[in-house]
């Protein structure tokens, strides 16, 4: 199923451009909405509704206008693929950030983290990898903390200890250099 997700996501990419390919993946969290509500799931994948039903259905939810995104969406329609679309769209988004050089960096620690800690990270994150990071914060029960940069494949571990050690390092650092300011 991945191999089939990333090929209709390549595919889409491809025959939409750029701009259209955003503008469609706007709209992933409203068609994962309509993906959780089970009366919908249903009639995705009930036989003996046709795919341009479907697809007309799902055209009125979702509010589309473009004609190639229309267009796009009916192919998928018409290969009885709808349910497939919520990773589709995911999978885009995870290309097209990779193409703008932008990762979200998912971050699992025990307690919500301080907001300048949340900039280091992202800024020490953003030196290692060379992409703009965007810091998404989940709370879990272990000890430590744990990112995972999915569009880089890239899982890191480490303690929350030293990432505030290395913070008072570079607080007591940057009073001892003086603080220069960038026009």
């Amino acid at each position: 199923m991945n191999a089939l997700v990333r090929r209709y996501s390549n595919a889409f990419i491809e025959s939409l451009g750029s701009d259209l390919s955003f503008s469609l993946v706007q709209k992933r969290e409203v068609i994962k909405h309509c993906f959780k509500n089970q009366e919908f799931v249903e009639m995705i994948h009930h036989p003996l509704i046709q795919g341009e039903q479907k697809f007309e259905i799902l055209k009125e939810i979702v509010k589309i206008e473009d004609q190639k995104i229309l267009q796009a969406l009916c192919v998928l329609a018409q290969s009885d693929r709808l349910m497939f679309l919520p990773q589709i769209l995911e999978e885009m988004n995870l290309a097209l950030q990779k193409k703008q050089k932008q990762c979200r960096a998912i971050v699992f620690t025990q307690e919500k983290l301080e907001d300048n800690l949340k900039q280091i990270l992202a800024k020490k994150l953003q030196e290692k990898v060379g992409y703009s990071i965007e810091i998404e914060e989940r709370i879990w029960d272990k000890e430590g903390m744990k990112c995972y940069i999915d569009e880089l494949f890239l899982e890191i571990a480490f303690s929350r200890e030293k990432l505030v050690q290395d913070l008072k390092c570079f607080i007591l650092d940057s009073f001892t250099k003086g603080v220069q300011i960038e026009n």
